[in-house]
């Protein structure tokens, strides 16, 4: 062992390489007494350790003493540290969510400007009149086909619905202008 130590020291990388796979091997059986088998951490605990160790041994130019034990305290104070921290801060089990995840469609950013424009379009649609906050509402938020939309305005063809429709847009878009003028900076 003193001779890998020496060889870590001179920046020896067979040296380097022998003594990972020794502490390895320990380390994956101390680390595995804690945490439970195949989880995320144990790989980043196993060569967080291992680091820890190598910088010890150059920072020091050497190591005295039992470098297996050294190393497993490392390994076992760093499963430690991530069992406290998951007790105060418990994980969300991401499996259920899983096929939400990976959904190419929309990402969670989506989802949030998605939610930030819908919130500020009703928010400008309320400052309306009635009959356009009645018309719009009815069509973009209802689903309302244009028939639908005709009998419940009082207008006497579709086509008024749709040029009512137009002016109430252009109403709309000013009024968002107006309360946004950051938004065509941006």
């Amino acid at each position: 062992m003193k001779e890998l130590i020496d060889g870590i020291v001179a920046g020896n990388p067979s040296s380097e390489k022998a003594l990972f796979e020794i502490l390895q091997g320990h380390l994956k059986i101390s680390v595995n007494l804690f945490l439970e088998r195949g989880r995320l951490e144990e790989d980043d605990v196993l060569l967080e350790s291992i680091t820890a160790v190598f910088n010890h041994i150059r920072r020091d130019g050497g190591f005295d003493g039992d470098l297996i034990r050294f190393a497993i305290t490392i390994a076992r104070n760093r499963c430690r540290n991530i069992l406290n921290q998951q007790k105060r801060r418990p994980q969300t089990a991401i499996e259920p969510l899983a096929d939400w995840i990976a959904n190419k469609d929309c990402s969670p950013l989506d989802h949030l400007m998605e939610s930030e424009a819908s919130s500020l379009l009703k928010s400008a649609i309320n400052g309306l009149d009635q009959a356009c906050r009645r018309l719009l509402r009815g069509f973009y938020f209802e689903n309302l086909n244009m028939e639908t939309l005709r009998r419940r305005m009082g207008l006497e063809s579709v086509q008024g619905v749709y040029y009512r429709r137009t002016v109430c847009l252009r109403n709309l878009g000013n009024r968002l202008m107006d309360s946004q003028p950051d938004l065509l900076s941006g």
